[in-house]
C-alpha cells in the first residue's frame, strides 16, 4: 500500500513539471510569434543617412531596406525558427513561413543588386 502512495506522488510531481513546461513553451511560442515592428522607408532612410553623415544617393533606400530586413530576420525573438525541431518552434507554423518569405526577398534583391544593378 505504501509503494502505491509513493508512486502516485511521483506521478503528480511529473505531471506538474510537464504542465509547467507546456505552459512555459506556450508563453515562449506566443512571444516568438509576435509580429515584428513596421517601419516607414522614408524615415529609415533619413535616419540612416543622418547617422552616416551623407546625402542619399540612387539606391540608398533599396540598400537600407535590404539591410533592415536582414537585421530584422537575424534579431527577431526566438532567432531563426525554420530549423527548430523542438517545442515551441515546431508548433509555430506561420513564423517559419514568414522567415522563408523574407529570405526569398533578401536573396532576390541582393542578387538583383549584384547581377543587374551593379553592372
Amino acid at each position: 500500500m505504501e509503494a502505491y502512495k509513493s508512486s502516485g506522488h511521483w506521478g503528480r510531481v511529473i505531471g506538474v513539471i510537464l504542465l509547467l513546461y507546456l505552459l512555459l513553451a506556450l508563453a515562449l511560442g506566443i512571444y516568438w510569434s509576435m509580429e515584428p515592428r513596421l517601419w516607414k522607408v522614408d524615415e529609415a532612410v533619413a535616419e540612416e543617412s543622418k547617422a552616416l553623415g551623407s546625402q542619399t544617393e540612387v539606391g540608398f533606400a533599396t540598400t537600407t531596406t535590404l539591410i533592415l530586413l536582414a537585421e530584422l530576420l537575424l534579431e527577431k525573438p526566438g532567432g531563426y525558427l525554420s530549423n527548430d525541431r523542438t517545442p515551441p518552434g515546431i508548433w509555430l507554423d506561420n513564423m517559419p513561413d514568414w522567415e522563408f518569405g523574407v529570405l526569398v526577398q533578401l536573396r532576390d534583391m541582393s542578387r538583383a543588386l549584384r547581377k543587374d544593378l551593379a553592372r
